[in-house]
C-alpha cells in the first residue's frame, strides 16, 4: 500500500478538512498509488479530535 511515509504526506495536506474530506483524500491517494483495482475491501476511519483547552 501507500506505506507510513506516503500516508503521512497525504495527511500533511489535510489540515482544516472535515473527517469525510480526509477519508476521501486518503482513498484517492490509495487509488492513484495502486496499479490495479483493489482486490479486497478497504475501510477508512477518520475522526476529528477537538483540541484540549489550554490553561
Amino acid at each position: 500500500m501507500l506505506g507510513d511515509d506516503g500516508l503521512a504526506d497525504v495527511l500533511t495536506t489535510c489540515t482544516g478538512l472535515t473527517a469525510g474530506a480526509v477519508a476521501a483524500r486518503i482513498m484517492r491517494a490509495v487509488e492513484r498509488f495502486a496499479s490495479d483495482a483493489p482486490s479486497d475491501d478497504m475501510a477508512i476511519l477518520a475522526m476529528r479530535v477537538p483540541e484540549l483547552p489550554r490553561d
